[in-house]
């Protein structure tokens, strides 16, 4: 048992040609043994040809490789529980939902709450493909980026902490991109460590990157061909601000926003001030080089970007003054929800037999770019037009906004109404004598046409006494 656990570490030849992974017991790291084998197109294993990098990680007691593949685009996911016998579990593939794994060539594993993700930098796509592994026999895309400074992307790491961040080094632009996924659905460039830039010499044909935490700080050492040497980066944390509330990039009342920074000097004195409007942090620490404040959000009503300012000095006085505007994200604090209002009149009245009346409906507004206005309706029964005094209530509620606030209600009331009055619109008087129809002779019938803007019940009336009058009434 002692070995299964120990050959967790996987290991592939490296040797392109040969297509495949070969798995090593190396319990006693003096004595390695050969476990097992694994082919591309055989048993089930189709993403193996130009097997370039490998990760591994462990999903539910359970223990995976994943293997990047330059020649088929793609990755290889590999139950390796029993070493001995691996078993192919799925692939996910350029053009198959995934758009970044053409020229895969490296590949790394992070854990993100219950959720587990693979990041491929790719060569020939020119970046990043980000794969959801938690359900390992069902991969999915989660994001993808690329920017002219990944051009053949050639490794990528990722780093996790408050924020999270991807390391992708580029032998094209002989430097490394750090983008910050936090939010999986928009990556953002941070910074772009060039060669020969910024005291960095050795990233001349960059190949490979890994990371190391040494005392509390976060290092990566990047491996670069062309200069025949190793950049040492030490990796300070840039500006940060978050919340506690569930959805990224908002709080409402009782949420904690904190906000972080790291700098290169010992932090003697600081101040800051969050506005929201004109609140004070509940708490602010400082350790050494880092920096940490935070707030509660009160119920004060406010729909707008937290908004803060921050000064933190060494001793001699130097230091950095950060604000919101120096961060590229911000956290909506939303503490009112939506508000709802009525289209038209509150009590609303609908003239008997009418057919599909026009109910006017209502309108909701909020402060939140993001949210889409949109309500709830509930009636206390159906509208009768032919029951003249029956009524129906209307009651329109405004759908919670991101964060959960309750939106506002209205009611309207219909009323069923008799027929409205109307006015005559044209009258027409004419016979159907043969020679002239404003003449009438004895046995000639005179017509009277009278149009209303309303409904006719009845016409009564006479011409000249004649008791042989009639009428008819259309529509």
């Amino acid at each position: 048992e002692s070995a299964r656990l120990a050959s967790q570490v996987v290991g592939s030849s490296s040797l392109t040609h040969d297509d495949g992974v070969q798995i090593i017991d190396i319990t006693n790291p003096r004595s390695p043994s050969a476990v097992s084998a694994i082919a591309d197109d055989t048993d089930n294993f189709m993403r193996l040809d130009g097997a370039s990098s490998i990760a591994t990680i462990t999903i539910n007691s359970s223990t995976y490789a994943l293997v990047a593949s330059v020649g088929d685009a793609g990755v290889q996911i590999i139950d390796i529980t029993e070493p001995s016998d691996p078993i192919a579990v799925s692939v996910a593939v350029d053009g198959s939902g995934f758009k970044k794994l053409s020229g895969a060539r490296s590949i790394t594993t992070m854990t993100i709450g219950s959720s587990h993700y693979a990041l491929v930098a790719s060569g020939i796509d020119r970046g990043v493909e980000i794969i959801d592994i938690t359900n390992p026999n069902l991969p999915v895309t989660a994001s993808d980026f690329s920017y002219t400074s990944t051009i053949d992307a050639e490794s990528v790491i990722a780093i996790t902490g408050l924020s999270t961040y991807a390391l992708v080094v580029s032998s094209y632009n002989n430097g490394v991109q750090i983008v910050d996924i936090t939010d999986l659905s928009s990556p953002t460039r941070v910074s772009n460590i060039i060669d020969g830039a910024g005291g960095y010499a050795e990233l001349s044909g960059v190949r490979s990157i890994t990371s190391t935490t040494i005392d509390s700080s976060t290092y990566a050492l990047v491996a670069a061909r062309t200069d025949n040497g190793v950049q040492i980066i030490r990796l300070q944390t840039p500006l940060t601000l978050d919340s506690t509330n569930p959805n990224y990039g908002y709080a409402t009342t009782g949420d904690t926003l904190t906000v972080g920074f790291t700098i290169d000097d010992t932090i003697a004195s600081h101040s800051a001030q969050f506005l929201i409007p004109a609140q004070t942090p509940s708490s602010e620490i400082t350790h050494d080089e880092s920096y940490l404040a935070m707030l509660t959000v009160p119920s004060t009503p406010v729909e707008d970007n937290a908004t803060f300012s921050i000064t933190a000095l060494n001793s001699r006085g130097a230091g950095v003054i950060v604000s919101d505007s120096d961060y590229p994200k911000n956290v909506f604090i939303d503490t009112i929800g939506p508000r709802i209002a009525l289209v038209g009149d509150a009590n609303y009245n609908v003239y008997k037999d009418t057919q599909n009346p026009v109910i006017l409906g209502a309108i909701v507004t909020d402060g939140d770019p993001e949210y889409s206005p949109s309500y709830t309706n509930t009636t206390s029964g159906d509208l009768d037009t032919s029951d003249v005094g029956s009524t129906v209530t209307y009651t329109y509620t405004a759908d919670a906004d991101t964060v959960g606030n309750a939106g506002t209600s209205v009611s309207r009331t219909v009323t069923v109404i008799d027929y409205k009055p109307f006015n005559v619109t044209s009258l027409t008087v004419s016979s159907n004598n043969s020679v002239n129809n404003s003449y009438a002779k004895v046995g000639d019938k005179i017509t009277i046409i009278i149009n209303t803007d309303g409904l006719v019940e009845d016409v009564l009336g006479t011409i000249l006494d004649d008791a042989n009058f009639t009428s008819s009434k259309h529509s």
